[in-house]
């Protein structure tokens, strides 16, 4: 089930479609939510017993894109997609898509809620979207809306993430693996040549998932802006801050692999989500457990200062300076100086 938020429904209660069977077969119980894309039911499935989520599109909604996404889903069949149950028109023209039903959270209200993820959880997350996508990119399917508010977490849980939304999506085929149009997704998460409105590929995708990672480790996308034009100009002309810099606990492998899927370049990313959890596989996380260590951003204005003690052992008697400290930091130097035979 596509999430979307209550509070957008102005009349839960008295919606015209509740109670109504729809194909002789769902029978719409209650009105989930609202959006854009119609609205989200939860039905009895009477050929099987069980709940289903079904969307409905009135007739004045974007029919080719529902019909799109019903087209995409119905041509996959992932653990980690949400799955598709039927599809078509009822009587008055109205659209609706079928598809099962999930309790849970997404995973933007998760980070909502508690900000960052460990290292282990984001890795045991990615990992599960990029299988998800590793089976839409072997049937040459581009989702291009990657984010945390399309990951949902059945019953809470990273390592059960399904992949949301299709609507967008675009099922390519023939020549190669691209596609051209109008800048469409969410600024965020959008590639830089997605914002440019050039041709897109599975490597999209992967530029997606790296900002949803980085989302996930930093507590806020690569690229933030008062304004969505300039959150697309900052994708499009700078490059993304250093993890690291950030995260201090981030594993050097999973920063240089971030460094690569967050490229402005398409080239210098994993070919497809295939050979991005091939990558994800190979990346030892730190084993403590504990929360990683954050440090505020540094702008373009601003410089960090570092300094560097370079210690050499004494083999004279040498006469050093009383070691009476007022700094933590200094007694901290000394001690390091000490356990490494230094004065």
């Amino acid at each position: 089930m596509l999430r979307l938020d209550p509070a957008s429904t102005a009349s839960r209660s008295s919606d015209a479609l509740v109670g109504r069977v729809l194909a002789d077969r769902f029978e719409l119980q209650k009105l989930a939510g609202a959006g854009g894309m119609g609205r989200v039911y939860r039905a009895r499935d009477q050929a099987t017993g069980g709940d289903v989520a079904v969307k409905v599109l009135p007739g004045d909604g974007d029919v080719a894109r529902f019909a799109r996404e019903a087209e995409v889903l119905a041509s996959l069949d992932h653990a980690g997609i949400v799955r598709h149950v039927a599809h078509g028109v009822t009587p008055e023209g109205w659209q609706y898509l079928a598809m099962e039903w999930l309790d849970g959270e997404d995973l933007s209200r998760r980070l909502d809620r508690g900000g960052t993820l460990r290292v282990e959880e984001t890795l045991l997350l990615a990992t599960g979207v990029a299988d998800a996508l590793s089976a839409a990119h072997a049937r040459r399917i581009v989702h291009r809306d990657l984010k945390p508010g399309n990951l949902f977490l059945v019953g809470g849980r990273l390592e059960a993430v399904k992949l949301l939304d299709f609507g967008i999506a675009r099922m390519l085929s023939g020549g190669e693996l691209t596609v051209s149009g109008a800048v469409i997704g969410t600024p965020q998460y959008m590639a830089p040549e997605q914002v440019r409105g050039a041709p897109v590929d599975a490597r999209a995708d992967v530029y997606g998932l790296g900002a949803v990672m980085f989302r996930c480790l930093v507590g806020r996308p690569p690229f933030g802006g008062a304004h969505q034009v300039a959150v697309l100009a900052k994708i499009v002309l700078e490059s993304p801050p250093r993890l690291r810099d950030l995260c201090p606990d981030a594993p050097a492998d999973l920063e240089a692999l971030l460094e690569r899927m967050l490229s402005k370049e398409p080239d210098l990313r994993p070919a497809d989500a295939l050979a991005l959890r091939e990558e994800l596989a190979a990346i030892g996380a730190p084993r403590s457990g504990r929360p990683l260590q954050m440090r505020a951003a540094v702008t373009g204005r601003e410089r960090r200062v570092a300094s560097v003690v370079l210690c050499a052992r004494s083999f004279e008697d040498e006469t050093t300076r009383p070691e009476t400290m007022q700094s933590p930091a200094e007694d901290a130097l000394v001690r390091t100086i000490r356990e490494r035979g230094g004065v």
